[in-house]
């Protein structure tokens, strides 16, 4: 599974690099990371696709349940809207941040970078999601294609 990588940097504008009550996050920093994480996301969201393509041909073919195929089917589903929903929270961002000159750095505490950080902990609670469903598909699809494994 593709995973995602935070690349923001942060850059303290004071002494004392570990003290980010005066940090500036600089905005070329938060579209980089959107940037990966729209390929991430797509990356996710065409393995999904795939994979309930798979599964669908396992049900046809009867080497699954209706209801194994039912409940996976709307785990992934869920799973692609969740995609879908977070890919157009990006584009908003993205649109919103075109507004600000890019050499204008902001703070921490500043609207942008809480979406950023909200985005960021959604990228990672889709992860998991996303991890976990994959497991499951990798389970389903190796008892089938090598049953005399399991």
């Amino acid at each position: 599974m593709q995973s995602f990588h935070s690349g923001l940097y942060v850059y303290a504008n004071t002494e004392n690099p570990l003290s980010m009550n005066n940090a500036k996050i600089h905005l070329p920093d938060l579209d980089f990371d959107f940037k990966l994480w729209k390929e991430t996301l797509a990356f996710w969201k065409r393995t999904g696709e795939l994979h309930l393509l798979r599964l669908s041909d396992l049900h046809k073919l009867g080497k699954i349940s209706s209801e194994s195929y039912g409940s996976l089917r709307w785990e992934y589903e869920q799973q692609l809207d969740k995609i879908v929903a977070l890919l157009a929270k990006i584009k908003v961002q993205e649109d919103e941040m075109a507004y600000y000159h890019k050499d204008y750095p902001i703070n921490m505490g500043h609207q942008h970078y809480k979406d950023y950080l909200s985005i960021r902990d959604r990228m990672r609670q889709l992860e998991s999601y996303t991890k976990d469903l994959e497991e499951e598909f990798d389970y389903i699809n190796r008892k089938v294609v090598l049953p005399h494994l399991h």
